[in-house]
């Protein structure tokens, strides 16, 4: 009789307690029955829910894990997720830090780091960081920064628009390079941009040179502008009184281009024109240009005829140095009576400009000219810069004034 008593009792336990795990469970300190929606329903006051413990290692070992899955690591320290095939962060340090608000999710302390564990501004990207958006029209300080020792690339692709916008303070855009010191250009709140110029004074400023290839041909030239403001280049033009190539410009051709100068000052007060000997040297060319044909069958000459040693008229000219502008010149030699002639008829021209740049007048004193005379071997052509007078002077009359030319 007891054992049929026991059994009614054990059976009528059971029943209890399937209909209980139907409705849920639920465990707690006040008896109160489980939350309908709920299969496990826990109350307290005092303790918590503590899920499974374990390292990253031996998480990520779980064979099989069911989607939904929860298990607390303890390296990270954070209550962890299995769905759609990868464990997934509930919480991360005291989870406070992210906020939702509506749609929006935003963060209010410390760094974030994408694809970096060692975040140094609020927003770290590890390697590469795409921002798009739309049309740009008051953009409220941007700033886009590459952590140090990286570059920094600024795209924009299709018919995007890239803005910089400098709010604040000067409104300047400085462009640094190097070791992010040197500075290499700056964009003012004036507009005005300047290359290797720290306080640009105009719309473009630059401290060098500037090259268009488009702008670019064979021999000297320079750029004009038009009247809608193209600029092209045109081949460079001299004028008698220009002070360019050396020295003095006294003859032009009919280009414009080319042309003779003479040095602002004379190479001799007084010199002979052979090398000692006498004899014909056959330099009888004249006109403009030659007399430096006439130079060098001197010179070739005299070391036939006679040399000996002594300088005279057209070794100085030949030996001739002149740095001006940067640039050495060194292929002067003495005129003919053609070219003397022109450097006579333009002389208040040449000693204008000669004294204004540190130079020298000529002299009312006879010059050397590279002809020698048609008849005598002994006798070559001078002219007098104080009369006009062309004339025949001995070779070795040590007297005679000279002043180079070269042509360009």
């Amino acid at each position: 009789m007891k054992k049929l008593i026991y059994l009614a009792v054990f059976i009528i336990g059971m029943m209890n307690q399937f209909d209980g795990v139907s409705q849920g469970v639920a465990i707690s300190n006040d008896n109160s029955n489980p939350d309908p929606s709920a299969m496990l329903d826990l109350k307290s006051n005092t303790k918590g829910f503590l899920p499974p413990r374990m390292n990253t290692a031996d998480r990520i070992a779980i064979t099989a894990p069911a989607n939904g899955l929860v298990v607390y690591d303890t390296d990270i320290q954070s209550l962890q997720i299995f769905a759609g095939g990868t464990w997934h962060a509930l919480v991360t340090g005291d989870g406070s830090q992210w906020i939702f608000d509506g749609n929006n999710l935003y963060f209010i302390g410390g760094n974030v780091g994408i694809g970096t564990t060692d975040p140094r501004q609020q927003l770290s990207v590890g390697e590469y960081l795409d921002i798009y958006s739309g049309p740009v029209n008051n953009p409220a300080r941007p700033s886009i920064r590459a952590s140090v020792g990286n570059d920094l690339l600024i795209s924009s692709f299709d018919s995007g628009t890239l803005v910089l916008n400098a709010d604040g303070g000067t409104g300047e855009v400085i462009f640094l390079g190097g070791n992010n010191t040197d500075e290499l250009m700056r964009l003012d709140q004036n507009g005005n941009l300047g290359i290797g110029v720290v306080n640009p004074q105009a719309q473009l400023h630059t401290d060098g040179s500037i090259r268009f290839n488009s702008l670019s041909g064979a021999g000297t030239r320079m750029v004009v502008a038009s009247n809608n403001g193209t600029l092209s280049a045109q081949k460079l033009t001299y004028s008698v009184g220009d002070l360019a190539q050396g020295g003095v410009v006294f003859w032009v051709d009919e280009t414009g281009q080319h042309g003779l100068v003479c040095p602002i000052s004379d190479q001799s007060e007084g010199v002979r024109w052979f090398a000692g000997e006498f004899g014909y040297t056959q330099a009888k060319g004249d006109g403009p240009l030659a007399g430096k044909m006439n130079t060098a069958i001197i010179i070739a000459s005299q070391v036939y005829i006679g040399d000996d040693g002594e300088t005279y008229a057209a070794r100085i000219c030949n030996e001739l140095q002149i740095t001006a502008g940067g640039k050495t010149y060194g292929d002067w030699y003495l005129p003919s009576k053609r070219e003397l002639e022109l450097m006579y008829q333009y002389q208040p021209i040449i000693n204008a400009v000669a004294i204004a740049n540190g130079g020298e007048s000529f002299t009312n004193d006879a010059y050397w000219s590279s002809n020698e005379a048609e008849t005598e071997s002994i006798y070559a052509y001078t002219h007098d810069f104080g009369s006009g007078n062309v004339d025949t002077f001995i070779k070795s009359a040590p007297f005679i004034r000279v002043r180079a030319v070269r042509a360009f």
